[in-house]
């Protein structure tokens, strides 16, 4: 609080009694109209603080549901690529089935031409003894023939 000096003059026409009156109702004075400053001062900035946090949430709000959406449009993707993958593990399945029956064929080709190499083998082998048998009686029959 400032202090009032009152002049010697004043104070001589208003009594020391009267002076001091005016001094406390001076500071009186000046005490409520800084509290109304105050006051004042602390309404603007309430409603100005009211003000900015309004904007804030709504930007805020606004924001927020931006992402919110964004997040929605990535699950969605999200979702989107899960379905493909199924699909894919479906088709790798499926090739996964014909796989097996190519090579249940390959089985039965093997098998096929390992009985056929077994019947040329055998037949190879029967005809190789049939002409070392017949073959000695051949040539004794050429020398005869040929004089």
């Amino acid at each position: 609080m400032a202090v009032i000096a009152i002049s010697r003059a004043l104070r001589e026409r208003l009594g020391d009694q009267g002076a001091d009156d005016l001094t406390s109702t001076l500071a009186h004075l000046e005490a409520e109209f800084k509290k109304d400053v105050i006051d004042v001062v602390s309404l603007r900035f309430e409603s100005k603080l009211a003000q900015e946090l309004t904007l804030f949430r709504a930007e805020f709000q606004k924001r927020f549901s931006d992402h919110d959406i964004q997040f929605s449009e990535i699950g969605r993707q999200f979702v989107e690529v899960h379905k493909q993958f199924s699909e894919v593990g479906r088709q790798f399945v499926e090739v996964h089935k014909q796989f097996s029956e190519v090579h249940k064929q390959f089985s039965e080709v093997h098998k096929a031409i390992a009985a056929q190499t077994k019947w040329i083998l055998v037949i190879f082998l029967g005809t190789a003894t049939l002409i070392s048998l017949v073959l000695p009686f051949v040539w004794r029959l050429a020398e005869r023939a040929i004089p």
